[in-house]
């Protein structure tokens, strides 16, 4: 686990992108749950601000559903669910703004 964790970690200190940078920190989140949950949540947050500063409901969708998946490891369970609902949100208006375009190009 920790050689993943080197590795994005590695890549995190090279990257430019500020996608990438929000990707990495969610896949570090995801990593650092069952090993280190705090440190989970502290790249969450990260990755939410970035994602909330690039207007990117994707990157937003990811850095929620991981802060709850954090959240629920240490058992703060209304943390958890605010944060996961949060997530749905984002994934269901990626799903509207989909078919918007959809039925736009129709």
């Amino acid at each position: 686990m920790s050689s993943n964790v080197d590795s994005l970690l590695n890549l995190l200190s090279s990257a430019t992108d500020k996608k990438r940078i929000c990707e990495l920190h969610s896949k570090l989140s995801a990593k650092y749950k069952v090993i280190d949950p705090e440190k989970g949540i502290k790249y969450g947050k990260l990755a939410r601000e970035e994602a909330t500063n690039l207007n990117w409901n994707f990157g937003l969708a990811q850095s929620h559903y991981e802060l709850g998946s954090n959240y629920r490891i240490i058992a703060k369970y209304p943390e958890a669910l605010k944060c996961l609902f949060t997530a749905l949100k984002y994934v269901n208006q990626m799903k509207n703004d989909t078919a918007s375009g959809e039925l736009a190009e129709e």
